[in-house]
């Protein structure tokens, strides 16, 4: 099974490079454009990691990673 990746970029352009140079890479690469996707995605769905933007409207990167820490399972 390949490990899964989380990208989150509020630019689209910039998220799906991404998503597609990890999925050359081997692995499951899936891209969303805001805190709250993202924190849905790991929650259904879970995530060896995540790549994410510091600089986003509404909730930050910095914002995003604190809310991700607090799931279970996810330190």
């Amino acid at each position: 099974m390949k490990p899964r990746i989380v990208i989150v970029d509020d630019s689209p352009q910039a998220a799906s490079t991404l998503e597609i140079g990890l999925a050359a890479g081997g692995y499951e690469a899936v891209a969303v454009h805001r805190g709250a996707d993202a924190i849905a995605e790991v929650r259904e769905r879970g995530a060896a990691a995540v790549v994410t933007d510091l600089e986003m409207p509404g909730m930050d990167g910095y914002e995003l990673i604190a809310r991700l820490r607090q799931l279970p399972g996810h330190k």
